[in-house]
């Protein structure tokens, strides 16, 4: 899959991606995975993560002079889709905790799912703009969530169908691609907050 991050930049910093898996340095910034600044201020990078396999992660940015400054707020979270899937990111670089930027949202976010529903919970402090990124590409329509509501999204489906959620994201200009529209019905919802949760 590969990550990408909108991020302003001094002359010489490097932004990189770093979080609990070994693939992505486990959360140990020497190891951190480097964007390529090709597209600035759009950073990018292709990283082999295991499918279907619950991440957290961060952007953070790296001076010439050895200081690292940690994007803002609570760690993202996302499952890495089934292999063959290709998936993009398309977040922001967070400057303030308490300001949702676009893209993958942060672990207050929870989201639980079966074959009928997605659960998704904002737990955290302010209004949210989210979504549902299935590893079909396909993503929800955006819907707006209080702190502490939880709504309901189309479920995975069942059989041939079934697909996958690899995500909750904030809505922006473009969250992941690709990005079509799911089928189903979408409607508030009065489930308890449950932790991610990945099908085998």
């Amino acid at each position: 899959m590969q990550f990408s991050v909108e991020a302003q930049t001094q002359w010489g910093d490097t932004v990189f991606v770093v979080g609990d898996a070994p693939d992505l340095g486990a959360w140990d910034p020497s190891k951190a995975v480097p964007l390529d600044p090709a597209q600035y201020p759009v950073w990018s990078a292709s990283v082999s993560l295991p499918a279907r396999q619950p991440v957290d992660f961060k952007y953070l940015i790296k001076s010439p002079n050895g200081s690292v400054r940690w994007e803002e707020g609570e760690n993202r979270k996302l499952t890495p889709p089934r292999e063959g899937v290709a998936f993009t990111t398309h977040d922001a670089f967070r400057l303030s905790p308490h300001e949702p930027s676009p893209g993958i949202a942060p672990s207050c976010v929870y989201v639980a799912w079966s074959w009928r529903y997605v659960s998704t919970t904002n737990n955290c402090t302010g209004l949210l703009s989210l979504q549902i990124l299935y590893d079909t590409g396909e993503a929800s329509s955006c819907r707006m969530v209080a702190p502490n509501e939880t709504v309901t999204f189309s479920g995975i489906g069942m059989g041939s169908a079934v697909s996958y959620v690899v995500a909750a994201a904030v809505c922006g200009a473009q969250s992941a691609t690709p990005s079509a529209p799911h089928d189903g019905m979408e409607g508030p919802g009065h489930a308890a907050a449950l932790p991610a949760a990945v099908r085998s």
